[in-house]
């Protein structure tokens, strides 16, 4: 058996050991000052260590240091949350000055083409339809009917109806044709979602905005756009049945994927104020064979045209200027028509596709197309 007085010495070297390094670390991590510590040896009681030579004065010291701790914490804190509180109340000060003269005289905001103050008067059931009533306009929510040829009422409770709602014939299996009044603003999305028998929409002039999804994967066949259309949403007939496509003079935008997988759809014409092919607008058309893009043209997205087999031309004025990712890929029998030194020009040197100069109007005016 080893002598205890060896084990005490032992002890008494490693404690020494440990206090030099507690000494290096922060003071958070050392004990407190009034802890005695104290191990058993050979049945008795060997004090290895007081943690501080004064452990009153020491104590105090460190209430001391936590004190100015919390102080240097908490004046930050304080400062942050009076700088906050000034600059919300310069805000609310300047608010006035904000709404000067010029501010009055904008229009009143609007959403889906209603006044935000136009709220809900009251819900109608009429026809099969469930109609929300405002005070100026109404918008039809739903349809509960089995109708194939359906016309929708041009008024309720005395208001025009303005507005298609979301989803209203969303995957509905027997409607085959749907007449619209002649006030209706907004066709919102999904409103005709997953209609499988749906061939033709009447669509009426006035006719402003066709939402995300409206159309998609519906059997769609006839499209006669009004020219009172400016937008169509992203999606909006994706997949549908539509042959040839005339899109309307006044269209400013069809969002992405707006034409996506249009099989059947072998003809299109553009007008003179859209300014952009957005991304995959077109993507895998695959009965499309020509294509004239107006000088309005500027911006030809990405994917735009890729995927459409049957393409064989496309004519590209001077005045395109951006080309996306792989705009014309895959398509092996397209040659792009441009002028000579045209950044069309340059992105089929650059992506390999078949290019062959040409004078725009010519070229255009040979394939039919507008100038």
């Amino acid at each position: 058996m080893k002598n205890p007085s060896f084990l005490i010495k032992y002890s008494q070297e490693n404690r020494a050991s440990e206090n030099r390094i507690l000494e290096k670390r922060p003071s958070e991590n050392i004990l407190p000052e009034n802890r005695t510590v104290e191990k058993p040896v050979s049945g008795k009681t060997a004090r290895t260590r007081k943690n501080g030579p004064d452990k009153g004065i020491n104590s105090a010291k460190s209430a001391a240091r936590r004190t100015d701790a919390r102080k240097r914490t908490a004046t930050p804190s304080l400062l942050r949350t009076a700088a906050l509180l000034v600059g919300l109340l310069c805000l609310l000060a300047a608010a006035p000055a904000c709404a000067g003269k010029k501010g009055n005289d904008l229009p009143a905001v609007e959403t889906w083409g209603a006044p935000l103050s136009d709220a809900k008067k009251s819900t109608v059931v009429t026809g099969g339809f469930t109609v929300e009533v405002h005070s100026t306009y109404a918008e039809i929510t739903g349809y509960s009917e089995s109708g194939s040829e359906i016309s929708l009422p041009a008024t309720v409770a005395g208001v025009p109806v303005r507005i298609l709602g979301e989803s209203v014939f969303k995957n509905n299996p027997t409607v085959t044709r749907v007449t619209l009044p002649e006030e209706l603003r907004i066709i919102d999305r999904y409103a005709f979602e997953g209609t499988t028998a749906l061939e033709e929409v009447v669509f009426n002039e006035g006719l402003e905005t066709v939402g995300d999804y409206a159309f998609r994967n519906s059997s769609i066949k006839s499209l006669n756009l009004p020219d009172s259309l400016v937008k169509i949403g992203s999606y909006c007939f994706y997949k549908t049945k539509i042959s040839t496509l005339n899109l309307p003079e006044n269209l400013r935008r069809a969002d992405k994927y707006a034409f996506y997988g249009c099989e059947n759809l072998t003809a299109v014409t553009f007008p003179a104020t859209l300014t952009e092919i957005s991304d995959q607008m077109f993507y895998s058309c695959t009965a499309l064979t020509e294509i004239v893009l107006p000088k309005t043209v500027t911006k030809v997205g990405a994917y735009a045209f890729s995927s459409c087999t049957a393409l064989k031309a496309v004519v590209i004025p001077k005045e395109t200027t951006s080309f996306g990712e792989g705009a014309f890929t895959d398509c092996p029998a397209l040659t792009l028509y441009a002028p000579a030194g045209s950044e069309a020009e340059k992105n089929a040197s650059r992506n390999h596709y078949p290019f062959e100069a040409c004078d725009y109007e010519e070229r255009a005016g040979a394939l039919g197309g507008a100038t």
